[in-house]
């Protein structure tokens, strides 16, 4: 069964070297008739750093949040 989801996400230069990432998955989930589903909210927060040209480090961090249940909300 198909179960549409929003994901959110953006990118800043911090500095010319330093770049900040986030996301969010499953921001809103959508329902539809009388589907019971279970979606974890997954947040990433990500930093990169290009010291030197044809070089990047690259670090992330996850957390998902306690699943979303929706039944029977039609």
């Amino acid at each position: 069964m198909y179960t549409p989801k929003f994901d959110l996400g953006g990118l800043a230069d911090l500095t010319p070297t330093h770049l900040l990432g986030m996301s969010i998955s499953n921001a809103k989930t959508l329902w539809y008739r009388e589907v019971t589903t279970s979606i974890p909210m997954i947040l990433k927060l990500g930093l990169s750093y290009h010291p030197i040209t044809g070089l990047k480090l690259n670090g992330e961090v996850e957390q998902a949040q306690s699943p979303i249940t929706y039944s029977n909300l039609a």
